[in-house]
């Protein structure tokens, strides 16, 4: 064997194959966590988009009840009891 190849490799034993494999680990670790950090970011502006889209509703919910409550009343004038008066 030539030692003086620099691109030898040279098996890793003993405390540095236990630190490889934990490091190794641990990166594996890191690039689940920032796919899933990716995903929960998408998965949020999805949520906020149905936020935004939701209070929208909800405003126009507000004004459709207030129209309706309008016409309401003012059926409630016109198709009313009559007073004797009115005849």
């Amino acid at each position: 064997m030539n030692n003086n190849n620099p691109l030898q490799i040279t098996p890793v034993t003993g405390f540095n194959a236990h630190h490889s494999h934990y490091a190794v680990t641990k990166q594996r670790h890191y690039a689940a966590l920032n796919l899933q950090l990716e995903h929960l970011q998408v998965n949020m502006a999805k949520l906020e988009k149905h936020v935004e889209t939701t209070a929208e509703r909800l405003r126009m919910i507000e004004n459709f009840g207030i129209a309706q409550g309008a016409l309401f009343m003012a059926s409630n004038r016109v198709l009313g009891p009559r007073e004797s008066n009115d005849l």
